[in-house]
C-alpha cells in the first residue's frame, strides 16, 4: 500500500470517528442559543409582571394618600372655622392648625411623588405595549405568555441535557476506541505492570478514604447544630455517635445517600428540632418527603421545620403534615413543593385567624390547581383572610361589596375569629350566587383590584375547594406518604441506592479506624516533600542537570510514541 493511500485511509477513518461528534456539537450550540433566547423572553415577561404589580401598588398608595390628604384638609377647614368663631383662639388651637398644615403639605408632596412615579411607570409600560387602562387583560395575556416561555425553557433545557448525554457517550466511545488502539500495540514493561498492580491494590483503600472524607465533612456540619455533640475534651459524645448509627441505618432502608441523611438532620437541627429521638423521627419523615416531592435534602428539612414551628405542629405529628401535602399532591393538580412554599408564606395570618395547616394547605393547593403561581396563591389567600378578619373597619367600597352579597360585616368578622375556613366559604358561596356580570365587581370591592379576580375565580370553583378541603382532612391521607415510600423502595433503583449506601457506610467505617495510620502516612509524605524541596535549594546546579535529563527523556519518549502510533495505524490499515 502506497504512503498516499495509507494517509487517505487514515484520514477517512478519523473523519468517520469525529463527524458525529462535530454534528452533535453544532446541534448543541443551536439548542443553547434557543435556550438563551427563551430565558431572555421569560426575564422580559417577569419584568412586565413586576411593573404591573408595582403600578397596582402605586395606585393603591395614591388612593390611600389622597384620602388622608382630604381628611387632613377637612380637619384644617374645621379648625379654621373654630378659630374664626372665637375672639381669642388658644395656643393649642394655633399649634394644632400649624401641625395639620404641615401634615397636609407633607401628604401633598407624597401624593405628587407617587403620581410622578406612577406616570413614569405608565410611560415605561406603554413602551412595552402594556396599557394601564386594561391591566386585567394584559395580566391574563402575561400569564399565558409566561407559561409558554417557561415551557419553552424547559423544552430547550431537556433537549440540551439529552444532547450533552449523547456527546458524553460519544466522547466515551471515542476514548474507548483510542484505548483499544493503544492497548493493541502496547508493550507491557515490568515498570508499567508494577504500577498497574499498585493502583489496583490501592484503589479500594483510596475509595474508602474518599468515602470517609465525604462523610466526615457531613459529620462536621451536623455536629455544629447537634446539642451535646462534643464533650469537654472536644471528642464526639456517645450520644452523637449513636445518632450517626441511626442515620446510617436509615440510609440502608431509604433510597437517600448517607450524606443526604446527614444534610436532612443538620437542616432539622438548624430549625430548632432538639433531642436525638425527635431529630431521628423528623429526619426519617423528611427523607420520605424528599423522595415524594423530589426536593433537595437540606431544603425540605428546613422548610418542614419552619412550617412545623409556625403552625405549632409537634414533632410526633410531623408525619400528618407530610401526609396532607402528599395526598393533595397525589389527588390534585398542585405539586407538593409549591404547597410547602404557600404554607410558609401564609402561616402568619392563617394561624392568627385560627386556620389549621390542613385547611391552609387545601386553600393553597386549590389556587395552584386553578393555575396560580405559588406567590399568587399565597398572597391571594392572605388577602382573603386579612380583609374578612377586619371587616368592621373596612372602607365604604368594602361595605358596598358586603351589601352586594347580602352579608353583614359585624357577623363576618366575628365568624372569622371562630371558623375562618367556613366563613370564607360562606362569602365565596354568596359571590357565586350573584349574576355573572356582578361577581367580579363584588369580589373586587371585597378584596381589592389585585385579588378580586382570584377570589372570583375561586368562587366559581367552590366545588374544587370543598373537594380539596375534604382531601386535606380525609382519613385516607394518613399514612399515604409511607405507603408511597414503601412502593418506591421496592424498585430496583431504590434497592441499588440502599445497597450502595451500605457499601459506603462500610468503607467509611473501615477508613475511620485507619484514620490515625493514614494521617501518619500523609505526614511522612509531607516531610519527604519538604526534604526534597530543601535538597534542590541546596544543589541548584545538580537539580538543573536532572531536570534537563528528564526533559530529554520525555521528548525522546514522545517521539518514540508518535513513531509507534504511525506504525500501528499503518499496520492496522494494512491488516484491514
Amino acid at each position: 500500500m502506497s504512503d498516499k493511500l495509507k494517509l487517505e485511509v487514515l484520514l477517512s477513518l478519523v473523519n468517520k470517528v469525529t463527524a458525529p461528534m462535530k454534528a452533535i456539537t453544532r446541534e448543541s450550540s443551536t439548542t443553547a442559543k434557543a435556550l438563551k433566547a427563551a430565558r431572555d423572553r421569560l426575564r422580559e415577561l417577569e419584568q412586565q409582571q413586576g411593573q404591573m404589580t408595582a403600578f397596582r401598588n402605586l395606585a393603591r398608595d395614591a388612593k390611600i394618600t389622597e384620602n388622608q390628604l382630604a381628611s387632613t384638609q377637612s380637619s384644617i377647614a374645621r379648625l379654621i372655622q373654630e378659630i374664626q368663631a372665637t375672639n381669642t383662639p388658644s395656643k393649642a388651637m394655633v399649634k394644632e392648625l400649624e401641625n395639620l398644615k404641615r401634615k397636609g403639605s407633607d401628604l401633598k408632596d407624597s401624593y405628587n411623588e407617587i403620581i410622578q412615579k406612577q406616570q413614569a411607570l405608565r410611560t415605561s409600560m406603554a413602551e412595552n405595549g402594556v396599557s394601564t387602562a386594561d391591566l386585567n387583560r394584559h395580566q391574563q395575556s402575561l400569564k399565558s405568555d409566561m407559561a409558554a416561555a417557561t415551557a419553552e425553557v424547559e423544552k430547550q433545557t431537556q433537549a440540551l441535557q439529552r444532547q450533552n448525554k449523547t456527546q458524553q457517550a460519544m466522547r466515551a466511545a471515542r476514548a474507548e476506541y483510542d484505548r483499544g488502539i493503544e492497548m493493541r500495540n502496547r508493550i507491557a514493561g515490568a515498570g508499567a505492570t508494577t504500577l498497574a498492580a499498585g493502583v489496583a491494590m490501592g484503589a479500594p483503600l483510596i475509595k474508602g478514604v474518599r468515602d470517609f472524607a465525604t462523610l466526615e465533612d457531613a459529620r462536621i456540619g451536623l455536629a455544629k447544630q447537634f446539642d451535646g455533640a462534643y464533650d469537654a475534651n472536644e471528642r464526639l459524645t456517645r450520644q452523637f455517635l449513636d445518632f450517626e448509627k441511626v442515620l446510617m441505618s436509615m440510609a440502608e432502608r431509604l433510597p437517600l445517600t448517607t450524606v443526604e441523611m446527614y444534610a436532612l438532620a443538620e437542616g432539622a437541627a438548624r430549625m430548632g428540632v432538639k433531642g436525638s429521638a425527635d431529630l431521628a423521627r423528623f429526619t426519617e419523615q423528611a427523607a420520605i418527603m424528599q423522595a415524594a416531592f423530589d426536593l433537595p435534602a437540606s431544603e425540605i428539612a428546613m422548610d418542614m421545620g419552619k412550617i412545623a414551628d409556625l403552625y405549632k405542629i409537634p414533632i410526633k405529628e410531623i408525619r400528618e403534615l407530610g401526609d396532607t401535602i402528599n395526598w393533595l399532591d397525589d389527588n390534585a393538580q398542585s405539586q407538593g413543593g409549591d404547597i410547602i412554599k404557600v404554607l410558609q408564606r401564609i402561616a402568619g395570618i392563617a394561624t392568627t385567624a385560627g386556620m389549621n395547616f390542613r385547611d391552609a394547605a387545601a386553600f393553597g393547593s386549590t389556587f395552584l390547581s386553578l393555575g396560580a403561581t405559588e406567590e399568587t396563591a399565597a398572597t391571594a389567600t392572605n388577602a382573603m383572610i386579612r380583609e374578612l378578619g377586619v371587616a368592621r373597619m373596612q372602607s365604604k367600597r368594602f361595605q358596598e361589596g358586603m351589601g352586594m352579597v347580602g352579608l353583614d360585616s359585624n357577623i363576618i368578622q366575628s365568624s372569622m375569629a371562630k371558623d375562618s375556613t367556613g366563613t370564607i366559604i360562606k362569602v365565596l358561596e354568596a359571590l357565586k350566587t350573584l349574576p355573572k356580570d356582578q361577581q367580579l365587581e363584588a369580589a373586587t370591592r371585597l378584596f381589592g383590584k389585585e385579588y378580586g379576580d382570584d377570589a372570583s375565580k375561586l368562587a366559581q370553583n367552590i366545588g374544587e375547594l370543598r373537594r380539596q378541603l375534604k382531601l386535606a382532612n380525609d382519613e385516607e391521607a394518613r399514612g399515604s406518604m409511607l405507603r408511597e415510600s414503601q412502593r418506591r423502595n421496592q424498585g430496583l433503583s431504590s434497592q441499588w441506592e440502599m445497597t450502595k449506601n451500605a457499601l459506603f457506610n462500610t468503607d467509611s467505617s473501615l477508613s475511620e479506624n485507619l484514620k490515625p495510620a493514614l494521617i501518619d502516612i500523609m505526614t511522612t509524605i509531607r516531610e519527604v516533600t519538604v526534604a526534597v524541596r530543601d535538597w534542590t535549594a541546596e544543589h541548584p546546579v545538580l537539580t538543573a542537570y536532572l531536570v534537563k535529563g528528564t526533559a530529554a527523556l520525555a521528548i525522546l519518549t514522545i517521539g518514540l510514541g508518535a513513531l509507534m502510533l504511525a506504525i500501528a495505524a499503518s499496520w492496522g490499515h494494512c491488516c484491514c
